[in-house]
């Protein structure tokens, strides 16, 4: 069985596999018995891979497991909006293990120092002894000393406690964020990305939060899925339908996109350039275009363009995902964009509200 809690909402969900075929899950307050739900499924694999699912969801939607340790930076999962969110924290946590480590630093060293005090007593207690003792030890001492002249003696320091000089630590140069895991995909995989892209495609036009929930689904599906022409095909047909009346919202075609290589997204974004001529979406969308022609590297293209045309960014959250994006920004630009003045000049917000905010931002 595997639970997971939302501490902020107080809910709990758990999901378990019974009898090999059934999917069940139960969900509620914490502390309380909540509700269950059983869904059957005809073979096991078809159960398992419905709780993954489940669980990937609930991980998003701010989920999290008790009892599972904290995870390596690599293994998390990248959104949108979450991304910067789980940065800042990241942030603070490595500020407060400094913090911390440089409390149990200062009190190590003063430790050390109590303990170099109390030797230092020690020796000096000794000499004394030694000064008090009768001068047929001394003559014997002396003696043992001249025999001992021809050998080397190893030096000797006291009251002062000496500690090994540790290498200094390289700087780790500063890189995006990945925007996908690098998994190896096979046949089944990338059927399963085309069932999720035309389950996607099928929904368009209904319900927001169904078509927002898929998009979740499909961009997992690619995520696992490798390159191949019916991939591609599927996708192509998903993307077509963002420059239709009442069809794919912008910011769930991102949610897609984000996981996708970079020569896919490119091939997405100068497709829809082409064909929103007069629509709503146009400066957004020449804004993502304009990202990925005025870099030298399409992946920071891609992060600066989704970062200033996504909507369901909160104005704080936009703030740090840009201010993390920035520098590569600045070093990746091409020598014509005229530095970040010149980027963020020959970008055209037209009557769009919320792009004209953020490229005020960008100074």
């Amino acid at each position: 069985m595997r639970r997971l809690e939302n501490a902020d909402e107080e809910k709990f969900w758990e999901a378990w596999i019974k009898d090999g075929l059934i999917f069940c899950y139960r969900f509620g307050k914490i502390g309380s018995a909540g509700h269950t739900k059983l869904k059957k499924f005809k073979t096991p694999a078809e159960a398992e891979r419905e709780l993954e699912l489940r669980l990937a969801e609930k991980l998003e939607e701010g989920f999290e497991d008790p009892e599972a340790e904290e995870e390596e930076p690599e293994e998390e999962e990248e959104e949108a909006d979450d991304d910067a969110d789980e940065a800042d924290d990241a942030d603070e946590a490595d500020d407060a293990d400094e913090a911390d480590d440089a409390d149990e630093a200062d009190a190590d060293e003063a430790d050390a120092d109590e303990a170099d005090a109390d030797e230092a007593d020690a020796d000096e207690a000794d000499a004394d002894d030694e000064d008090e003792g009768d001068e047929a030890d001394a003559d014997e001492d002396e003696d043992e000393g001249d025999e001992d002249e021809d050998e080397p003696k190893a030096p000797r320091r006291r009251g002062f406690a000496t500690a090994p000089i540790e290498p200094e630590e390289q700087p780790v140069a500063p890189r995006l964020p990945a925007r996908r895991r690098e998994r190896a995909g096979g046949p089944e995989a990338n059927r399963d990305a085309v069932a999720a892209l035309e389950a996607l495609e099928k929904a368009v036009g209904g319900r927001s939060w169904k078509i927002a929930r898929l998009a979740k689904r499909a961009r997992r599906a690619l995520e696992v899925a490798s390159p191949a022409p019916a991939v591609e095909q599927a996708l192509d047909r998903v993307m077509a339908l963002v420059a239709k009346p009442k069809g794919l919202a912008l910011e769930d075609a991102l949610t897609v996109l984000w996981v996708c290589d970079a020569r896919s997204f490119e091939r997405v974004v100068l497709s829809w350039r082409a064909k929103v001529l007069d629509a709503a979406l146009t400066p957004a969308i020449g804004v993502l275009a304009a990202s990925l022609e005025t870099t030298r590297d399409a992946e920071v293209g891609i992060h600066v363009g989704i970062a200033l045309v996504n909507r369901r960014l909160s104005s704080s959250a936009f703030q740090r995902w840009f201010a993390r994006v920035r520098p590569f920004l600045e070093a990746g630009l091409k020598p014509e964009a005229g530095g970040i003045a010149g980027f963020r000049a020959g970008l055209r917000p037209g009557n769009d509200a919320v792009l004209k905010a953020r490229l005020a931002e960008v100074v």
